[in-house]
């Protein structure tokens, strides 16, 4: 009598041994992300690059109305350490290296043009700093979310 397994059986061996690899990769933190913008930051508390020796202990007050110029970016994880997703949550690293979150929810979708990350942009809006009401807070190492009303590209 021979042992021989079925061509069904095959098949579905490998698509169990192709599941259980894609869940092991996925679970697995990169130890090398030079694609990933985020991973060749070193960020200190509240969003303030860790050596830059920016004031940062009394970040901007929620509500305040604001522009701000700077670089259009992905944001970088609060948690570097840990596991990271490739999403790009996108915001404005100013020139004194703090990065603000940017909610566009209230720009008109008739608003013309697109922007591409690291292009400089000028920023207005309204800054929201409390960590409870967004998750963006939470997640990305920012010192605040702006409200955008305006974002316009500059040379």
């Amino acid at each position: 009598m021979e042992n021989r397994i079925s061509p069904s059986s095959l098949i579905v061996w490998i698509l169990l041994a192709l599941v259980v690899g894609a869940l092991i990769g996925y679970f697995i933190p990169r130890t090398s992300d030079e694609g990933n913008p985020s991973n060749n930051i070193n960020i200190g508390q509240n969003g303030n690059p860790a050596g830059n020796n920016v004031p940062n202990d009394n970040p901007p007050a929620t509500g305040t109305i604001s522009t701000r110029v700077g670089e259009y970016v992905c944001l970088p994880h609060r948690n570097a350490n840990g596991p990271t997703t490739l999403e790009c949550a996108f915001g404005l690293r100013t020139p004194d290296g703090l990065y603000y979150g940017l909610n566009m929810q209230d720009l008109p979708s008739d608003m013309p043009g697109s922007l591409n990350t690291g292009q400089n942009v000028r920023v207005d809006g309204r800054i929201d700093t409390t960590a409870e009401s967004n998750i963006i807070m939470e997640r990305y190492a920012v010192v605040g979310v702006m409200r955008v009303t305006s974002i316009v590209q500059i040379p």
